[in-house]
């Protein structure tokens, strides 16, 4: 990334308007309201600089694929489970090591694999007094 431009926020709102579109008329074929759609803008490699722009732009969700930079990112800007106002979203796999981590951090979980996993999350995010989101 360190030789390719950064986007600005009015790239994103670009972006994010041309992503709008594809996901209405994507429901309008199926016949399905897209306030039905989460749209989640998946910032690995990205800085934190960039989520503050796509923030500027009206994104609200973000997901990370790795454990470390969720920390990293979310340290910089917190999420709701960290008192923040957006969404972080684990979108890769966690090893169980990793698990507090994304217990702490993470808004919703999308890559739970394994009931040992599951029990583990649970337990922290109840030590926390919340849920997390898993898919």
């Amino acid at each position: 990334m360190s030789h390719q431009k950064l986007p600005t926020t009015e790239d994103l709102r670009g972006h994010i308007q041309h992503v709008d579109r594809r996901i209405a008329d994507a429901c309008a074929r199926v016949g399905r309201s897209p306030a039905e759609v989460s749209l989640v803008a998946v910032t690995k490699t990205f800085p934190p600089d960039v989520v503050e722009a796509a923030i500027a732009a009206g994104l609200t969700a973000f997901g990370e694929n790795r454990v470390q930079e969720l920390v990293a990112k979310s340290d910089a800007i917190p999420g709701k489970a960290m008192g923040g106002e957006i969404t972080w979203h684990q979108v890769g796999p966690v090893q169980r090591n990793k698990a507090k981590d994304v217990a702490q951090r993470a808004d919703v979980f999308h890559a739970l694999d394994s009931i040992r996993l599951a029990k583990r999350l649970n337990r922290l995010v109840g030590e926390a007094g919340r849920k997390l989101p898993c898919f």
